[in-house]
Formats: C-alpha cells, structure tokens, sequence
C-alpha cells in the first residue's frame, strides 16, 4: 500500500521535473548562470581563476520557484494537491508543515516528503 503511494508520488513529480526540464531547454525558462559558469566562459578555455574547473555531466533536475509537483495519495485522496514551488523556494502542504525544496533534486524531494508525511500517515512497512 505505501509502496504505491511512493510510487505515485514519485512518478508524479518526476513527470513534472521533466515537463519542466523541457521547458528550460527550450528557452521557455532560464537560470543565470552558475560563478563557476561565469569564471569558465570568461576565460573560454574551460580554466578558472585557479585552474581548472569540474564540469557536471547529466546533472539532475534541481527543483526552482514556480516548478509545479502534482502529490497523489492513492488510499488518502484528502491529501492530493497540486503544488508550486514558491518565491522563497518552500512548498505548502495539506496536513503538515511547509518545507524548502528549491535546489533540491527528485530523489531529496522524495526524501523530504516521506519524512514529513511520516508524522501522520502511518504505515508498518514505511521506512
């Protein structure tokens, strides 16, 4: 039972992750860049200030402000919602405290959720 819960959730903000991973690959939305970003492209032979810089291949997804996750509870539909991701980068959830999510990835946001939905939907299986 909790697994589909997980499951739902995950699936669900991992279909919004990648709408929004499309939307900032089209220009739709962007980001400033990175200082490390800068320093790189400042000098242009990929060296910074002092030295060379690591480069992130297939980054995850970091959530931002205005990023929408859509949360289903399959057995517990009172706590479906669709939420954003605010200007101070915290969501505000049904039945629980609110909690910062921008910059963090699926997987943490996935942590994060367990963690606090933990306090009221219990579960003997659930971590």
């Amino acid at each position: 039972m909790l697994q589909r819960y997980l499951f739902s959730i995950r699936f669900a903000v991992s279909i919004m992750a990648l709408a929004a991973w499309v939307a900032e690959a089209q220009g739709v939305k962007g980001s400033p860049p990175s200082p490390s970003q800068q320093v790189t492209r400042a000098n242009g032979d990929g060296t910074g200030e002092h030295g060379p810089q690591l480069q992130h291949r297939n980054r995850r997804y970091q959530l931002h402000s205005a990023d929408v996750l859509e949360l289903n509870f399959p057995f517990t539909p009172e706590f479906n919602q669709t939420v954003t991701v605010q200007p101070d980068g915290y969501i505000t959830l049904r039945g629980v405290d609110s909690i910062r999510v921008e910059g963090q990835t699926l997987p943490e946001v996935n942590d994060s959720l367990r963690s606090v939905y933990a306090k009221i939907l219990h579960h003997r299986g659930w971590p």
